[in-house]
């Protein structure tokens, strides 16, 4: 399995496909599989990477506080060890928080960036209510199993779950092995509360798409659509009933929108 070496730690990261370089950054405790849906059609148009964050699946969980910032520089490494210059950044949930970031750090290398159910932070996002933040956060030490049906509610509507529970066990139980660990969660716990970059939106300049569900309640709707208010230009779509994990339950819609917005900001360019 490859591995990078960056920031003074091992970083686990997949590439697929071949075109512009896109890079996916993946949510709280969550590592490279959940984007398996969406592979076969992202890396017929795109050299697609993917990776685990510090933390999480098989990259290392050094035991400290993590921060964005860290988070952001982890990412950019990824690519540099690929001699990666520029690169569409996609990143959902707390991906989305690190995609932002990783714009902060370093904007001249990023080609667009897709935001997917996530926040700026700040005092006008919209927080979760207590009961789904504690489901989450219980479950995160939960047996495998039991952490599954606990989320379920949060992640997919009851539609989906009925027509999809025995797919989505499955998914869980062959990849149970790469749940992150206390530390993994601890740390990457910090990093969420410390992010806000709600002040700075309208400096984003790069192209922006922004992606929710409009039943999330784990990361309230109205995150997406302050996105979407304060990024120049930027482009919202809504995924009717879908919760948390939209890029799921709307796997082959989300991802179609993904490739047409990317398909978008290269036309421009080729006509430069």
């Amino acid at each position: 399995m490859p591995h990078a070496q960056v920031n003074g730690i091992s970083l686990y990261y997949e590439e697929h496909g071949a075109g512009a370089p896109l890079l996916l950054i993946m949510g709280f405790t969550a590592n490279a599989t959940a984007w398996e849906p969406m592979l076969p059609a992202l890396s017929a148009r795109h050299r697609v990477i993917a990776f685990d964050n510090r933390g999480a699946g098989r990259s290392d969980a050094p035991d400290e506080p993590y921060s964005m910032t860290q988070f952001a520089d982890d990412a950019w490494g990824v690519l540099d060890a690929l001699e990666i210059d520029k690169a569409h950044i996609y990143g959902v949930s707390m991906g989305g928080m690190i995609a932002q970031h990783v714009y902060f750090r370093q904007p001249e290398r990023v080609l667009s960036l897709t935001l997917g159910c996530t926040t700026p932070g700040g005092a006008d996002a919209v927080r979760a209510d207590e009961q789904t933040v504690s489901t989450l956060m219980a479950s995160a030490t939960m047996a495998p199993r039991e952490a599954f049906e606990a989320n379920l509610s949060i992640l997919y509507s009851d539609a989906f779950v009925a027509a999809n529970r025995d797919a989505l066990l499955a998914h869980m139980e062959q990849n149970a092995h790469l749940r992150a660990g206390e530390v993994g969660v601890r740390g990457q716990m910090a990093a969420i509360q410390d992010h806000d970059l709600a002040g700075r939106l309208g400096e984003i300049t790069a192209p922006t798409l922004v992606l929710h569900g409009d039943a999330d309640a784990l990361v309230p709707t109205s995150n997406g659509r302050l996105l979407a208010e304060r990024i120049p230009g930027a482009r919202l779509v809504l995924y009717p009933g879908a919760r948390h994990s939209y890029s799921t339950e709307y796997a082959v819609q989300s991802v179609a929108d993904l490739l047409d917005f990317l398909a978008s900001v290269a036309a421009p360019a080729l006509a430069d």
